[in-house]
């Protein structure tokens, strides 16, 4: 008589920093401290059904000196949240654009998301045209293999056929790094500087930490705000502009 047997692998504490595991046996037998192993040990299993603990050993639990000044650094010091919610903007038109990857796998949790959904308007990586009185919207979505002179040459045919006479915005990923200094960025600016456009966005908005997904306009209202969002389903960051 014996348990059915499966097969299994088995490796070191440390060396499993990063696995994502259903099913776990974690054997904690130490003749020392090593500072944070059972919380690396625990955290490796995505659900409490799925671990079993052998030699739990909590007089072996340890926690890092650094960390613990830490930790009381930020109680009696804690930081503003960095996280911010479009729906918090009340009484305007809000306008906003996402590169996200695999929309048709996560459009329930677009639906879900309270912050996106207080958009006005949105945009999922296609080309769209809104015109709203004088206010022309153009969502736009550059390929990285498509030269920048296409780009340029796309954009000047818009500004004869819609930009005259209007309040402009163009949103979208232009896949140009505004961060950096280059040669694409270059070009871009000048265009946008000899219409008298600016550009909005000037953090990361991918988590490369580039700024690619990107916001010109000519508007010359003060009473307007714009910024990024954060989303768990795509590399890229919603951009959006309030009215």
């Amino acid at each position: 008589m014996q348990f059915p047997l499966q097969p299994a692998a088995a490796k070191t504490i440390h060396r499993s920093q990063g696995d994502i595991l259903n099913i776990l046996v974690v054997d904690l037998t130490s003749h020392c401290k090593i500072d944070h192993i059972h919380y690396v040990a625990l955290s490796r299993v995505t659900t409490i059904q799925g671990l079993q603990i052998l030699h739990l050993q909590e007089n072996k639990i340890s926690i890092n000196s650094a960390v613990k000044k830490e930790m009381e650094r930020l109680r009696k010091n804690p930081p503003a949240t960095s996280l911010f919610f479009l729906n918090e903007i009340p009484n305007k038109c809000k306008i906003l654009f996402l590169n996200a990857n695999s929309l048709h796998k996560h459009i329930e949790d677009v639906r879900s998301d309270y912050s996106l959904t207080s958009a006005d308007l949105m945009c999922f990586c296609e080309t769209r045209f809104l015109l709203i009185n004088d206010l022309f919207v153009c969502f736009l979505y550059r390929p990285p293999k498509t030269p920048i002179k296409s780009l340029l040459t796309n954009l000047k045919n818009l500004e004869i056929k819609y930009f005259t006479g209007k309040e402009v915005i163009i949103m979208g990923d232009f896949n140009v790094n505004w961060s950096q200094q280059n040669i694409e960025k270059q070009q871009l600016q000048q265009y946008f500087d000899s219409i008298s456009f600016r550009q909005l966005i000037t953090t990361p908005t991918t988590d490369d930490n580039t700024c690619i997904d990107l916001i010109f306009t000519n508007l010359h209202t003060k009473s307007f705000q714009s910024g990024t969002l954060e989303v768990f389903f795509s590399p890229h960051k919603p951009v959006w502009i309030a009215i």
